[in-house]
């Protein structure tokens, strides 16, 4: 179980038929730690997460879900191909307070986040998902 999880939305539940209609209607495969963490807890909202990468302070406030909420993974990734200023390879996985978002590249697994204001300058996160979720895990604030 990850700490950083504040509740667990029962009523949001996936299967993983449901991860595999993602990942097959939109060309990729999911590292088996976002996919455990889909399976899991999706829907689920966290504790704010706050951390510093090269001197600037980001934070992540909510992990993007899948077939639900106001904008599920499917519905970012049709905005973002539609739209054209994001690659077909970035998948968004969480979002901060402002609306920036996440991203996983699918072809290096590493993990960027898109400020609105300055979208052609992504900033890296870090080299993969687990780094990404053990950020998480220990910058949590749970006050």
């Amino acid at each position: 179980m990850y700490s950083c999880i504040k509740t667990i939305k029962d009523d949001e539940k996936i299967s993983i038929d449901d991860v595999l209609e993602i990942e097959q209607r939109f060309g990729f495969k999911m590292p088996e730690i976002l996919r455990d963490y889909y399976l899991m807890y999706n829907g689920a909202s966290m504790y704010n997460c706050v951390f510093s990468i090269d001197g600037y302070e980001v934070e992540v406030a909510k992990l993007v879900e899948l077939n639900y909420g106001v904008l599920p993974l499917e519905k970012i990734i049709e905005m973002d191909r539609e739209d054209g200023f994001i690659p077909s390879n970035m998948i968004p996985v969480a979002r901060n307070s402002g609306g920036d978002y996440y991203y996983w590249n699918d072809q290096s697994g590493q993990v960027y986040l898109y400020l609105s204001d300055c979208i052609e300058d992504p900033i890296l996160i870090c080299e993969n998902l687990e780094e990404f979720f053990a950020l998480l895990e220990k910058n949590y604030q749970s006050n």
